[in-house]
Formats: structure tokens, sequence, C-alpha cells
């Protein structure tokens, strides 16, 4: 048994990375036996991602946020790797925290995803 992290963030793109966005997600859906989930479990996860219908004036935001166990955080950080890798204008900015043990962020630039540590979000709401 593990305990649980909160991912929550969002993607900086263009609409028209849109298609190739939801492409990556739902080859998730199917391909998850990597992460050694169940299928159940990869469903339930990709819940987590919010592609919008309308885009306000130019950058286009997808958003992501759930609660999921520690030990498949790779499955939702290899997604945003390779949506890193649709085009190297995308940008991402995520917030992690491990019940305030670990908190840490990633940040996505020109298809690279870097790490690191901050401390607990919680004191900022």
């Amino acid at each position: 048994m593990g305990h649980y992290v909160s991912v929550r963030g969002w993607i900086e793109c263009d609409k028209s990375n849109f298609p190739a966005i939801e492409k990556v997600i739902d080859k998730y859906r199917v391909s998850f036996l990597k992460y050694s989930i169940q299928q159940e479990t990869a469903e339930l996860y990709q819940k987590g991602w919010q592609i919008p219908n309308d885009v306000i004036n130019w950058t286009a935001y997808v958003f992501y946020g759930a609660d999921i166990r520690q030990y498949n955080v790779d499955f939702i950080k290899d997604q945003i790797i390779e949506i890193g890798e649709i085009d190297e204008d995308i940008r991402a900015y995520f917030f992690i925290d491990d019940e305030n043990i670990n908190n840490y962020n990633w940040k996505l630039c020109q298809g690279i995803l870097s790490e690191s540590q901050r401390e607990s979000i919680e004191q900022y709401l």
C-alpha cells in the first residue's frame, strides 16, 4: 500500500496542439502496463486531464489535477514529457505535494522536464 500525492498544474500551448495532446492522453489510457497499474486506475487518473473547448485570447491551457498513488506518479510525469515533445513552444508547470513531506515542482520548457524541491503550497492557501 502506498500513500497519495496531489498532482496539479497546467500545460501552456497553442490550440492547434490540442489534437496531438489528446492523442498522448488517449495513448496512456491503453498503454499503462509498464507502470504496473490496472486499467481501471489508468482510466481514473486520465480523468484528471481537462482540455477546454474554447481558448481565451492566444494561449491555450490544458489542466491536470488529481490525487494519485505516489508510486504511480511517473504515469503522469511521462505523459507531460511526451506532450512536451509535440512542440518546443509547449511549457508546463506542475505542483506535486507528497503529504507535505516532499513537495516539488515540475517545469517543462523546450521539451525538457526539470524538477525542483519547494515548500508546501499550503502556506499560500
